[in-house]
């Protein structure tokens, strides 16, 4: 494996532990600086791009070698974390 492959690796799983995170400690009751921003967009940009991003790396057989697989992976992911944050189950 060469060294910018593992270097790229780092960073972008650094990136993916920032926004989970991010995500836990903001949380949907999230009342500081921004709620509205905070709660409605800032998360809803951020999660889709860090699964975008991990989706990049995927080595082996399941990876996704297509940008649109990985683009409409990165989308049902965000929809799915939507629906359950709307639904009321992350309270």
């Amino acid at each position: 494996m060469s060294q910018s492959l593992v270097n790229r690796k780092s960073i972008v799983v650094f990136i993916a532990v920032v926004v989970g995170l991010l995500h836990f400690l903001t949380g949907p009751r999230y009342r500081g600086p921004c709620p509205i921003f905070v709660n409605g967009y800032m998360i809803e940009i951020l999660l889709p791009f860090a699964m975008y991003l991990v989706l990049g790396i995927v080595e082996g057989p399941v990876q996704l070698t297509t940008l649109f697989l990985r683009k409409q992976t990165a989308f049902l992911f965000s929809n799915a974390n939507t629906g359950y944050f709307y639904s009321g189950l992350a309270t």
